[in-house]
């Protein structure tokens, strides 16, 4: 109430004083000055209604842009954009707000201002897929360097494996850059991960394992399949299988992998498939050896990581 007072006096002060500019005046030029100075005063008292809709107007303007600028904001997942949209808005609502409460039109002009500024600073902070990658590239470093520090193998071979390492990096960057969600690029962070710990400790038997119907394995075909990655995973500290026979290896660090029935069986039919059924790739560069028909231990190495290398895509490889 007193602030309605003391608005109505202003109000009045202004007007009395534009009353007597325009009755001083002696010249037409002078009383439309003296009327146009006036009318200025009183309308910064109370501000138009224009005034304040185009005001309005031009934050609701600054919104819709930025808004927009949010939704294209490179590397942003949903929940990072959906942030800074509901900061933008909030800033918005605030402003408008704050412009109907006003009284001046320079509160007005400022407020406008001020909250334009305040819109454009609202930016997603994009850290889910940066952060996503160095996830990706430390489980790569902390490989690499489990391979170098192998004994038991070549330089060649230690070679091949990084470049297997790598590529499933590559792939997992890939795969990061097309998701959209965090929950998406955690599944596939937490994968790739894995996947990466596996190379050279979980394997996958060459040769398929013969049944009548993969998706219904009898008990005898199902120890056949256990049997199977066994064979090829001396040093597991584990080796389990579900009811539907998929086996469960988890190895000596304890890295956990499961082996899908798809990948180790194959049917009559497949026999006549090319490569038996077992989709096996030849690498196109040869491995040169002192004597084919006595192999080191060396060069067997390096056959398996080139083949294992060119059959990345392939199910039955590891």
């Amino acid at each position: 109430m007193k602030r309605k007072l003391r608005r109505k006096k202003k109000l009045k002060l202004k007007a009395n004083i534009a009353k007597e500019a325009i009755d001083k005046a002696t010249t037409n030029a002078e009383v439309g000055q003296a009327k146009t100075n006036g009318t200025t005063e009183v309308t910064s008292v109370n501000p138009e209604a224009l005034v304040k809709s185009v005001a309005k107007k031009a934050i609701e303007d600054k919104l819709a842009e930025q808004l927009k600028a949010i939704a294209n904001t490179p590397d942003a997942t949903d929940e990072e954009k959906k942030a800074a949209a509901n900061l933008a808005k909030q800033l918005a609502e605030v402003a408008k707000k704050a412009i109907d409460a006003a009284r001046e039109n320079a509160d007005v002009k400022k407020l406008q201002d001020d909250s334009k500024v305040g819109i454009e600073e609202a930016v997603p902070f994009v850290e889910d897929k940066p952060n996503a990658r160095k996830a990706i590239d430390a489980e790569v470093k902390v490989k690499k360097e489990a391979i170098d520090a192998r004994t038991d193998i070549s330089d060649k071979v230690k070679e091949l494996l990084k470049a297997e390492v790598d590529e499933i990096a590559a792939q997992a960057k890939k795969a990061i850059d097309a998701a959209s969600s965090v929950d998406e690029i955690n599944k596939i962070e937490e994968a790739k991960k894995s996947e990466i710990k596996a190379v050279e400790e979980v394997r996958v038997p060459a040769e398929k394992v013969i049944v009548a119907d993969p998706t219904n394995l009898t008990d005898e075909e199902k120890v056949k399949v256990l049997a199977a990655i066994k064979s090829v995973n001396p040093d597991a500290k584990e080796i389990t299988q579900d009811a539907k026979g998929n086996v469960i290896v988890i190895t000596a660090n304890g890295h956990k992998q499961v082996i899908s029935v798809a990948q180790v069986t194959k049917t009559e039919v497949d026999l006549a498939k090319e490569n038996a059924g077992n989709v096996v790739n030849t690498p196109v560069a040869k491995t040169a050896v002192a004597d084919v028909t006595k192999l080191t231990e060396a060069e067997k190495q390096e056959i398996i990581a080139k083949v294992k290398l060119v059959n990345r895509s392939n199910s039955s490889y590891r």
